[in-house]
């Protein structure tokens, strides 16, 4: 047995907890949620900017492992630091990827170019990076207005180049929306200094996850998101108001392109720059005229894609991970279950423009964790004895089903009525992709 601890404190950090204690491994959350002080009684109340805070935790609780959630903790070389930390000469493992590598989450234009010059399919895109926002919004919109024009070259798409947790993405639909967006990156801060235009692709967006050690790899099911607020994919963007796997949209001839011409070449192009890669990759597609593009890297678990992925593997993480690090990936004990999972992530009424504070959650334990339904908490704290919202996204719950999508997606439904909170709310259609399919 393996003392774990696990950074974040949402639905994905809670699913991970829930795979390392099935296989028997001790769990510490920091700074954890809820659900994971109730479900593992190890929160420890930690500030994640603080790498040296961390560090010191690691050392006096005599961890093994850290696994990092949040991808700012990435970006910002956890890794590096853990290079040269206390909790490093002790013995103690981090699972991520270097802060050179983490470049690939970090930048949306460092990981075109890395994409560009090693020959992935991606969309068209122009770069806007003079480090002047108001600079880069001048220059723009001379070419929005070009758009207006007539010009042929059509890149509706806003992207941040840094990170804006799930919402520096707007997809537009005309040449007013996409200056409106532009505009609104303002709210990003440095995040949006420098950004992207980018082609529209039309058709359906699905998930591939990796853990790599940087030569080889590993791959779960194939995921599918729903990231818009509303039924019929309206709205603003989200983090993820639910996923299911595997999608059923990649057909066997579809992964071999995938393998040949994604991840074969990202793989390849980690190798050829040099960059130090221990951990998770997820890679988000999008398939247009059974053709895929790369859309973005995530140098981590996606949430909510990791409730729907996680319980569909047969496998120790805490060895599939140390595997990993020291390199023996190739050789790992890593199975997939032939099954079906549907999450559906329950919100506050107003995200996500706002987020849920103070609402006692009621719902019984008992309707949880059997008959392979999960609720893994996001947006909760502990106060006076009560779980309560502190979040947008509150609670996932997850359904795991031998049969069908159909069987998986009606499991996760019939429980999440077993979940109250004021101002609930959630998307209806989760999966309705597989449920158009079966129709």
């Amino acid at each position: 047995m393996a003392k774990v601890m696990i950074l974040g404190s949402g639905g994905r950090e809670h699913a991970l907890a829930w795979w390392f204690k099935k296989y028997g491994h001790e769990v510490y959350a920091a700074p954890g949620n809820a659900g994971t002080a109730i479900d593992y009684r190890a929160n420890i109340g930690l500030d994640l900017n603080n790498f040296e805070e961390i560090d010191n935790a690691a050392v006096e609780n005599a961890i093994d492992l850290v696994v990092v959630g949040p991808e700012d903790l990435i970006v910002n070389g956890i890794v590096d630091y853990w290079d040269r930390s206390e909790a490093h000469q002790e013995g103690t493992k981090i699972f991520g990827p270097h802060m050179a590598a983490a470049r690939l989450e970090g930048s949306k234009i460092f990981a075109r170019r890395f994409a560009e010059k090693h020959g992935l399919p991606i969309p068209e895109y122009l770069a806007f990076n003079s480090g002047n926002f108001r600079r880069n919004l001048t220059m723009a919109r001379r070419h929005l207005a070009g758009m207006n024009k007539g010009m042929e070259r059509e890149l509706l798409v806003v992207k941040a180049d840094g990170l804006c947790a799930g919402k520096g993405v707007g997809v537009n639909k005309s040449v007013k929306d996409a200056e409106d967006y532009l505009e609104s990156l303002k709210r990003f801060g440095n995040a949006a200094t420098d950004f992207l235009l980018e082609e529209r692709l039309m058709g359906e967006e699905v998930s591939i996850t990796l853990i790599t050690d940087g030569i080889s790899y590993k791959a779960f099911h194939h995921s599918q998101d729903h990231k818009r607020r509303y039924e019929g994919d309206r709205g603003p963007n989200t983090g993820g108001m639910g996923a299911y796997a595997p999608t059923g949209l990649i057909t066997p001839e579809l992964e071999r392109i995938i393998n040949k011409d994604i991840i074969r070449p990202t793989i390849e192009g980690i190798q050829a720059e040099g960059l130090e890669y221990d951990g998770i990759l997820y890679i988000a597609l999008m398939i247009q005229d059974n053709k895929p593009y790369l859309i973005e890297y995530n140098c981590r678990f996606g949430d909510p894609e990791t409730q729907v992925i996680v319980p569909l593997v047969d496998a120790d993480p805490y060895r599939l991970m140390m595997d990993c690090i020291y390199g023996n990936l190739d050789k790992a004990d890593f199975r997939l279950k032939q099954a079906y999972s549907c999450c559906v992530v329950l919100v506050g009424e107003e995200y996500p423009r706002t987020s849920s504070k103070g609402e006692e959650v009621l719902y019984s334990p008992s309707n949880f964790g059997k008959d392979e339904i999960f609720m893994f908490h996001a947006g909760t704290k502990m106060e006076k004895g009560n779980v309560v919202t502190d979040g947008g996204r509150v609670i996932g719950v997850t359904a795991v089903s031998d049969v069908s999508h159909e069987d998986a997606i009606a499991k996760a439904y019939k429980a999440e009525q077993k979940v109250c909170f004021s101002g609930k709310d959630f998307r209806n259609d989760i999966g309705y992709r597989v449920r158009d399919e079966k129709d």
